[in-house]
């Protein structure tokens, strides 16, 4: 992949729907709401038909309770770093962790999974907020400033220092979530106006694409293939788009309870909906398929941080002080580990999970 250089962007304007962008709400591929459509009262369980002709509250595979799952052996964890207050961004490849922080002027940081001194890959960061690897070698972010603007940063894996930002002008707004694929980057606005909106950065400099918006709060982008994926945590809804401009918005799932931590799986994107503390509840959808949303846990105390593997789903439980893992049919539910001190973000590679516990900002690490 070429390296990233400036971005030249304007976007502020695409926020909103007179200069024609495609709502966030609207132009579904089925009739299941217009803007500002109320969520369904009962959270999401009474909603479309799952894809086996069941409610979706038929389509539940298993609810998490007390003792019913079974600890799994491993080696012992390892605290990584300390003292990491406020982290929001966390991500992992096959060498190292990556981690951002919500603080003034603070570091984003890569730190050896196995062990080592942490390496500072830009510092002075406003607000650092959402993380992204292209697997080329680069790391992204953005970050969120005191004065109602936002940033895009890209640096060298490795490489002290390294940081660079890409976007000038600076838009206005905050931003919410972050996914990059080889020739672009997904970024999700909300604007002081309340409307949101999701652009396609293209790496190689140039305007961005507004490839949806409308009135909402973005809980996370993510992409996949040629969609994007994101929830919108004020309405209750996750949706798909194709990252082509001009594509029609799909609602994979509505009713929900806010939706946000977007993982993704093959074609399936999984995600927590935050309910009362042991309401909450894990669910899934198929990108491009409307209304194909179904549960895969439900009843638990309080999901904190989800990733996959690709074959099974892991996440943590701030109240229960676990980090827990299931298939992608919410089948054989496992406690991988217990009494983490509230554990919140969660990442996983095919040789180590990765987590953050908020009650001394440390980050562990333990081998599968």
């Amino acid at each position: 992949m070429a390296h990233a250089v400036r971005i030249s962007a304007v976007i502020a304007a695409c926020a909103f729907p007179a200069l024609g962008c495609t709502s966030l709400l609207g132009d579904y591929e089925h009739a299941d709401g217009a803007l500002g459509q109320a969520a369904a009262p009962d959270g999401g369980t009474g909603g479309p038909a799952g894809p086996d002709g069941g409610t979706v509250a038929d389509d539940a595979r298993t609810t998490v309770e007390a003792g019913q799952s079974a600890d799994v052996a491993g080696p012992p964890p390892a605290a990584l770093v300390t003292g990491q207050t406020n982290l929001r961004g966390l991500v992992v490849d096959a060498a190292n962790v990556y981690f951002t922080r919500y603080e003034p002027a603070a570091d984003v940081t890569q730190v050896p999974l196995d062990g080592g001194a942490p390496l500072s890959l830009g510092a002075g960061i406003d607000g650092a907020t959402a993380l992204a690897l292209d697997g080329a070698g680069l790391v992204y972010w953005t970050s969120a400033a005191s004065n109602g603007t936002w940033q895009l940063f890209d640096a060298k894996i490795g490489v002290a220092g390294s940081a660079r930002a890409l976007l000038a002008p600076v838009p206005a707004g905050v931003p919410h979530g972050l996914a990059v694929d080889a020739t672009r980057t997904f970024v999700g606005q909300v604007s002081s106006s309340g409307y949101a909106a999701v652009f396609s950065f293209p790496h190689v400099g140039g305007p961005p694409a507004t490839l949806a918006n409308g009135p909402g709060k973005l809980g996370d982008v993510r992409e996949r293939g040629g969609d994007v994926v994101w929830a919108d945590t004020a309405n209750g809804r996750v949706y798909s788009v194709s990252k082509s401009p001009g594509s029609s918005v799909v609602a994979l799932a509505t009713g929900m309870v806010q939706p946000t931590e977007l993982v993704v799986a093959g074609d399936t994107v999984i995600w927590i909906n935050h309910g009362a503390i042991g309401a909450s509840s894990i669910s899934a959808a198929t990108v491009g398929v409307a209304g194909s949303h179904r549960v895969l846990a439900k009843s638990l105390p309080s999901p904190a941080g989800i990733a996959t593997d690709g074959a099974r789903v892991f996440w943590t439980d701030a109240v229960a002080g676990e980090l827990l893992s299931m298939r992608l049919d919410g089948g054989d539910v496992h406690r991988e580990i217990g009494g983490i001190a509230q554990p919140g973000a969660l990442a996983v590679t095919a040789s180590h999970l990765v987590w953050y516990a908020a009650a001394d900002g440390s980050i562990w690490a333990r081998g599968r």
